[in-house]
């Protein structure tokens, strides 16, 4: 065993991986059999590229520390999800599994960020299909910068840690959805809505916003009319993962970057304020917490966390590549167990992901009919469940 390096997140990160679904899960469903030879060839081609996805992590005297054991991550065929391993020294924090022609790539979140794991799950789809279909001309955006740089640390300043707005105030008030129980009883239910890209893209870029803003109001929109009685006066609220890496100087880590921004919207400005108006309005809380200054501030000064009622994440483009929609049939990003949405755009299809317990298509017919308010079109609908834990 040798110790590589401190983990400087680790005790704010571990906690999440304490809960069952509550760390980095990719999903790929692929077009045709997964070959498990070439899946092994393909693991340890994209090893070569990201030789710290091996590593394990070591506790030691409060602190965390990467360690190398010479152990690749496991790969295993079944029917359940197998989790990474954070108490033992010699645990995996990268685990593949896969079924007939589903592929699980899990990661603990202190490895890598869903950026960073976006960026090998595609490297290790890439030299998958490259070996099966040969000649695939575009490569991963990271073949081109491989280096160190892709696994430091984020810089943090204290000097930089000054804002000129109170941040507690997006932390006041939030309203908490009447079903919600404790993340630990997830279900793993799943419903998905899937758009041609340029219709849900076209739509945000008619009301001036992007499709992550648009997402939240539109979700916000749903539930407040499935809970029309519950709590009128409280603020429908989301913690928004958003990407941080530019503001702090490691603009090419795939290590811990994100960060978390909080977006709101009272029940009232949603019947009151048409979209653009309201959109203007989420875009400007995003826009103030992704600078290098509020970023420093969170992190010395903390702030009055309240619970949101739903958290956001989305995977779009994050490594430059394009060729693996001809691929793939279905894609899943789980990292936060419950009360959870995610969008996906892949060449053309855009796919929202919502799990949110055994409410997950609940949530969904809810849904539905706001997009046909805005006129929205959509072309598939599913609500499934998650494979099993172990």
């Amino acid at each position: 065993m040798k110790i590589v390096g401190e983990n400087i997140l680790g005790n704010r990160l571990m906690p999440f991986e304490k809960t069952r679904r509550n760390h980095i899960s990719l999903i790929y469903r692929l077009k045709e059999q997964i070959d498990e030879n070439t899946l092994r060839y393909a693991l340890d081609k994209a090893l070569e590229v990201f030789p710290y996805m091996s590593y394990s992590i070591l506790e030691k005297e409060g602190k965390y520390f990467f360690v190398e054991n010479g152990a690749k991550p496991p790969i295993s065929y079944g029917k359940k999800i197998v989790r990474p391993v954070v108490d033992r020294e010699d645990g995996p924090l990268l685990t593949i599994n896969f079924t007939t022609d589903q592929l699980f790539v899990t990661f603990a979140h202190v490895l890598c960020d869903a950026k960073g794991a976006t960026m090998f799950a595609e490297t290790l789809l890439w030299f998958y299909f490259d070996k099966i279909k040969g000649g695939i001309k575009e490569v991963p955006f990271i073949f081109t910068k491989n280096s160190p740089e892709f696994f430091e640390d984020a810089v943090f300043d204290k000097d930089a840690a000054t804002i000129d707005f109170d941040i507690n105030q997006l932390y006041e008030k939030s309203y908490e959805l009447p079903f919600i129980g404790k993340v630990e009883e997830d279900v793993g239910v799943i419903s998905q809505v899937r758009f041609d890209k340029d219709s849900f893209i076209g739509f945000a870029r008619k009301n001036n916003t992007s499709p992550t803003t648009a997402l939240f109001l539109l979700f916000s929109e749903a539930l407040a009319d499935l809970y029309p009685d519950s709590d009128k006066d409280g603020v429908m609220s989301a913690d928004v993962m958003v990407d941080t890496r530019k503001a702090l100087g490691v603009e090419n880590t795939i290590k811990n970057s994100l960060s978390i921004a909080r977006v709101l919207i009272s029940r009232e400005e949603l019947k009151e304020k048409n979209f653009e108006e309201n959109a203007a309005k989420v875009r400007q809380q995003l826009k103030c917490q992704t600078t290098k200054e509020c970023i420093n501030y969170k992190h010395f000064n903390g702030y009055n966390y309240v619970p949101p009622t739903f958290l956001m994440s989305y995977v779009y483009n994050r490594s430059g590549i394009e060729f693996i929609g001809e691929y793939i049939s279905d894609f899943v990003l789980t990292e936060s167990g419950t009360r959870k949405i995610d969008y996906a755009v892949i060449n053309d299809c855009f796919t929202i992901n919502i799990l949110f317990d055994d409410e997950s298509e609940k949530v969904l017919l809810a849904l539905l009919k706001v997009l046909e308010r805005h006129s929205i079109p959509y072309y598939y609908t599913t609500v499934r469940k998650l494979m099993e834990e172990v």
